[in-house]
C-alpha cells in the first residue's frame, strides 16, 4: 500500500511518526462546496469560504 501527503512538512530522512500542523475548523455553513454542483466537461469550480477564506478546487475529469 503506497500513500502519498503533500504539502511541506518538517520531516527527516528516517521512517517514524511526525507531527501534522493543527487546523482550526471553520464553522462557517458555506465553508464546503454548494450541495449538488454540477461542473460542465472541460471546466472547473473554485470556492471560496467567505469567513475563512479557504480555497477549493473541483474539476470534471471528463474533457473532450
Amino acid at each position: 500500500m503506497q500513500s502519498h501527503i503533500s504539502g511541506e512538512f518538517n520531516i527527516s530522512e528516517n521512517s517514524g511518526m511526525f507531527e501534522l500542523e493543527k487546523q482550526s475548523k471553520c464553522l462557517d455553513p458555506s465553508h464546503n462546496f454548494p450541495t449538488l454542483l454540477c461542473i460542465p466537461q472541460g471546466q472547473g469550480y473554485k470556492h471560496v469560504c467567505p469567513r475563512c477564506g479557504n480555497v477549493q478546487i473541483a474539476t470534471n475529469p471528463i474533457i473532450y
